[in-house]
């Protein structure tokens, strides 16, 4: 069955009067095993109430403001969320932007003046850590008080764990930095990915032997710089690759690149969209003496490779 999320990116325009709105809220950074627990009990419940389901979240991260952090990368593109929420089956993400103004709301009136103004939910679930408003000042006992006077159901979720932790954002971006894909997927539940449109390198790699397809990952994490067995998405068809991350050291190169190998693929695919999937990891950067030397570790890489890749590459999208 398909299903379509209709995505509102401002309060006022939510529509009113919907039926038995069953509401989430959050950062959901990443999509993880824990929040998609809390995503289908909130599927779950609008259907048992023949009601509406919602995902309210921010843009961008409430840490851009409140922290003043200039650059996080996101575990999960917004265009990657929406697919993911249309795969589950969840029918309303609220995106609404997270202002400096929008901080200093205390959570009784975020609760009174947007959430029940604006969106009026029959049912409310969060986890069990869920904060919200100034300062993260809300907390579950606030919530209940207000649920139990607006005649709200609540729901709290108890948080997942996975290999002897609890599964978060914060876990996730600490194994992709140390590169431990393993976890990375136990804990997404699926291959940690990026995906760009195709742009023309300078052809070093046609140049060995090994012609590349680069993207750019804007602001999306990536594993350290390094070799990767990987499988790339092209026209609805995954094919075995190799990526490499890191700035040709060996050719003083400057820019962080994404460069992916795809076996079989020899043609020209400038402008097309590629979608690479990290499945295991291969080796760190490395300066090579020369161009033979990185030929033959090149030719190493795909046989690792090759070994790894198990039976990955029978799908389609």
């Amino acid at each position: 069955m398909s299903f379509s999320v209709k995505c509102i990116k401002a309060i006022e325009k939510f529509p009113r009067g919907l039926p038995n709105t069953v509401l989430t809220m959050g950062n959901f950074d990443g999509l993880h095993i824990g929040h998609q627990k809390l995503i289908h009990r909130v599927i779950d419940e609008s259907k048992a109430l023949d009601g509406t389901s919602v995902l309210l979240t921010f843009q961008p991260h409430p840490s851009y403001v409140v922290h003043n952090v200039q650059r996080i990368k996101k575990i999960t593109s917004f265009n990657e969320m929406l697919e993911l929420l249309r795969q589950y089956g969840l029918e309303y993400l609220l995106a609404i932007p997270f202002t400096p103004e929008f901080a200093t709301i205390e959570p009784e009136t975020f609760l009174s003046d947007i959430i029940k103004k604006y969106i009026n939910p029959a049912a409310i679930a969060v986890g069990v850590d869920h904060r919200f408003g100034r300062d993260r000042k809300g907390d579950i006992s606030c919530l209940q008080r207000f649920c139990d006077r607006e005649s709200i159901r609540l729901h709290i979720v108890d948080q997942v764990f996975k290999l002897g932790d609890v599964v978060s954002s914060t876990r996730i971006r600490k194994a992709v930095d140390q590169a431990n894909l393993d976890l990375v997927t136990s804990l997404l539940g699926r291959f940690l990915k990026t995906s760009g449109v195709i742009t023309k390198g300078v052809g070093r790699g046609a140049e060995l032997g090994f012609p590349t397809a680069n993207i750019h990952s804007g602001d999306h994490i990536l594993p350290p710089s390094g070799v990767y067995a990987t499988r790339s998405l092209l026209k609805h068809i995954y094919h075995p690759s190799v990526t490499y991350i890191g700035n040709s050291p060996t050719f003083n190169g400057k820019d962080l690149l994404v460069e992916t190998h795809i076996f079989g693929i020899h043609q020209s695919l400038y402008g097309e969209t590629l979608t690479v999937e990290f499945l295991k990891y291969i080796r760190p950067e490395k300066i090579f003496k020369n161009t033979f030397d990185l030929i033959k570790q090149m030719q190493t890489d795909m046989k690792r490779a090759m070994e790894m890749y198990g039976c990955f590459f029978s799908e389609k999208e």
